[in-house]
């Protein structure tokens, strides 16, 4: 019998009923789930020595408690899965490295950050009211049972809430309670069809489960609550706030050595040079910048930028030219040092200017709209007809319609139409000097993405410095204060899409289409960079959401064949199963390159109901009342239960493992081939022999088992064998049913002690 129950935000969730509390099931007196519950995840260490439970609250966070994650361990070292409610089902969930932790000030509460979204796995939403004593929460973790160290299924139990303190909440329902491996887990509540997080595991007296002693009995439960920090949890998923700069500001000319020069960088040389504290980007807390950046080439040139020490992808190209003057606009994440890095492929002279930041708090949110002429001197369209000449300037409206007044930017995709010579484009709200460029064209069609600020009263001026232009501007998103808009979510940027490798490594037909598969969730909005690679004529792309309607207005404008890659920044909603579709709107052939350079989840208004601040203390009844010292901490150390009795009585010293590996009775009944057996010729001892029963398609134990000398794998798995002598390791893989020697038991093998089991072998 399942129940559904469905999210805040309408994405379906399907969870077990409530059965009666099975013996040997954990959360310890709780039930075992083999479905459902998919946004429960597992928390471990890659170095296998901390393990812990949490839950999936948006596409790229997990959230767990701050015990899982010491601040001194590296958010890189964190593997966690999600959606695999049984760890030995292979294959299923999603796995994911960590790449941030983000620690709440003064709660026991991290965020940690995917390396990339989880698509197919709805997120459970944030509670916003405050537990009352006396409700039943469900709770679910990947912990200890009473009798198994590392179970492989998800457990969940219904608990009581006994009392409610400012950030903290007792639970209690026995006999089940929360053991090692539990920490960071969710508690629940479930009303009718919806369940809300509403707070995780951090403490437990663990009575009843594996290794706790026989006379304790107490299994209450402390949690840390998460209904009064949502608001919190929230702004800090949401990715970065945009601040448009008044006018942009430079950070980088080789020319004049501001960055970098003055001579002009070599031919596949890298340029760092310093962003955070420069013209007017904060000195700290800034997640990325919006760059304009500008080559100045006699030859064919492209530029790539990446956080300094980053890896730069050989493949990646932001700007490409073709021996003149060229700019594109680029979302770079920015490195604690504060400092970017540009590889230049062909050398010459390099321009940055930022045009804007993005931090976490106060700025402002991206909403994004269908692409909209906004302006068109061709046509009137904006109330101004004909063309801005050189040294001209003409002043705009952009609120009103799409972009609804009250937005401080907007992002659009500009164009300058039919220029006869170079020049460059400058955006600024009336009245502000605007002396640093946001777009360089060249002679015929030139068009990329740009953060227009603008005036209170929604108005912005374009300066143009170079020949006379007609000016095209189409809307694809505004910015607007407030937390219920969408912010920046940064990532190392990756191709897509490139038609000169994909397939069958033909261009994209005259009029034809090419789908990307961003990875990202349906609604959300990428920040692409689209490049047009050896073009038989010239065109333009239209850009839309596999599933949605074509948009008549044009993206990253082409020039004619001989005149180069043209790259240009757009940002695009995603459609059905997180695609985009490309058209090539020409009479000739093209080759199509996509890079993601970032992406903005979908917006929408806050859950209502969140609390302003801290809610008050409920005083607790009488009985235990919660503290972050009620019981000990819920963290699995995956140390092998029993180990000290263990070595004392039978003489083999074991370390950590995963649970899939255990010390079991060589005549126990279990059939010998399904056991691994180590021979050891320790005369001393009787020349004793260990058997392990293994589960599962991987695990791993560590050991210190002096005198060893033979191996046999059981007849269900090959594994290696590594044992430590006194020059130094060494693994050996053992055939499934198979013995092989170790230590003195190879030929010319050293006295060697067995140090660690493991399977799958590679």
């Amino acid at each position: 019998m399942m129940r559904r129950l469905v999210t805040a935000a309408g994405a379906a969730v399907l969870i077990a009923a409530a059965a009666p509390p099975a013996p040997a099931a954990a959360v310890t007196g709780g039930t075992a789930v083999t479905s459902g519950y998919g946004f429960v995840a597992e928390i471990r260490a890659a170095d296998g020595t901390r393990g812990c439970s949490g839950a999936l609250v948006d596409p790229e966070w997990v959230v767990t408690s701050a015990d899982c994650v010491p601040a001194d361990l590296p958010a890189t070292s964190l593997r966690i899965t999600v959606g695999r409610t049984d760890r030995a089902a292979a294959g299923t969930g999603q796995v994911r490295a960590a790449t941030e932790t983000v620690r709440h000030p003064s709660r026991g509460i991290v965020l940690a950050k995917l390396a990339t979204p989880i698509t197919d796995i709805a997120p459970v939403p944030f509670g916003t009211t405050a537990p009352v004593v006396g409700e039943t929460l469900t709770v679910a973790g990947y912990g200890r049972t009473g009798t198994d160290w590392v179970p492989d299924q998800l457990h969940v139990a219904d608990l009581r809430v006994q009392s409610v303190a400012t950030g903290r909440l007792g639970l209690t329902g026995a006999p089940a309670a929360l053991c090692a491996g539990d920490t960071g887990g969710p508690a629940l509540r479930v009303t009718g069809n919806a369940v809300a997080l509403v707070a995780l595991h951090s403490a437990s007296w663990q009575g009843g489960c594996l290794e706790t002693e026989a006379t304790e009995t107490r299994s209450t439960t402390t949690e840390t609550r998460l209904d009064d920090v949502a608001a919190w949890a929230r702004e800090t998923i949401r990715g970065g706030a945009f601040v448009r700069l008044p006018t942009s500001g430079q950070v980088l000319d080789t020319r004049s050595g501001l960055g970098g020069g003055p001579a002009a960088p070599a031919a596949r040389s890298i340029t760092t040079f310093q962003v955070a504290g420069v013209a007017g980007v904060p000195a700290g807390g800034v997640s990325a910048v919006l760059l304009d950046l500008t080559a100045i080439s006699a030859t064919g040139n492209y530029l790539t930028v990446f956080p300094e020490g980053g890896t730069r992808d050989p493949a990646l190209s932001m700007l490409n030219t073709s021996e003149q003057t060229l700019s594109n606009t680029v979302v770079v994440p920015l490195p604690a040092s504060g400092r970017l890095s540009v590889y230049n492929n062909t050398g010459g002279h390099m321009l940055a200017d930022v045009q804007g930041y993005y931090v976490r708090g106060a700025g402002a949110g991206f909403v994004p709209v269908a692409p909209t002429w906004l302006v068109d001197t061709r046509n009137g369209t904006g109330g101004s007809t004909g063309t801005i000449p050189g040294n001209g300037s003409r002043t705009f409206t952009l609120t009103g319609g799409v972009v609804p007044v009250g937005a401080t930017a907007v992002f659009a995709d500009v164009i300058a139409v039919g220029a006869t010579g170079p020049g460059w484009l400058a955006a600024a709200p009336p009245g502000v000097a605007a002396n640093r460029s946001v777009m360089d064209y060249v002679a015929g069609n030139t068009a990329h993405g740009v953060a227009i600020q603008l005036g209170s009263d929604g108005r912005v001026t374009i300066t143009n410095r170079g020949y006379a232009i007609h000016l095209v501007l189409t809307v694809t998103g505004y910015y607007v204060p407030g937390s219920g808009t969408a912010g920046l979510r940064t990532l190392t940027a990756r191709r897509l899409l490139d038609t000169r490798i994909s397939g069958t490594g033909t261009p994209v037909a005259a009029q034809g289409t090419a789908d990307i598969s961003t990875g990202l969730p349906a609604g959300a909005t990428a920040v692409l960079n689209l490049t047009s690679v050896a073009n038989t004529q010239s065109g333009h792309l239209h850009a839309w959401p596999v599933g949605g309607a074509e948009p008549a207005p044009s993206f990253a404008n082409y020039a004619p064949p001989g005149s180069g890659a043209r790259s240009a920044l757009a940002t695009v909603p995603v459609g059905t199963d997180g695609r985009i579709r490309l058209r090539n709107v020409s009479s000739g052939t093209a080759h199509l390159l996509a890079d993601l350079q970032g992406w903005y989840a979908p917006g929408g208004p806050a859950p209502s109901g969140a609390p302003a601040g801290p809610v008050a203390a409920v005083p607790a009844p009488s009985g235990e009342a919660p503290t972050e010292t009620n019981g000990g901490t819920l963290v699995e150390d995956y140390r092998y239960p029993g180990a000290a009795t263990i070595e004392a009585t039978q003489h083999i010293s074991l370390g950590r493992g995963d649970g899939h590996i255990l010390l079991a009775d060589c005549g126990a009944g279990t059939p010998a081939a399904d056991l691994i057996v180590v021979e050891t010729h320790d005369a001393g001892l009787g020349f004793p022999r260990f058997c392990f029963k293994a589960r599962g398609t991987a695990g791993v134990l560590t050991l210190d088992l002096p005198k060893t000398f033979l191996v046999r794998a059981d007849a269900g798995r090959a594994l290696a064998a590594t044992s430590r002598s006194a020059t130094g390791t060494t693994t050996v893989t053992v055939g499934a049913g198979q013995y092989r020697g170790v230590g003195i038991g190879e030929e010319g093998g050293a006295e060697s002690a067995l140090v660690e089991l493991r399977y799958p072998p590679s």
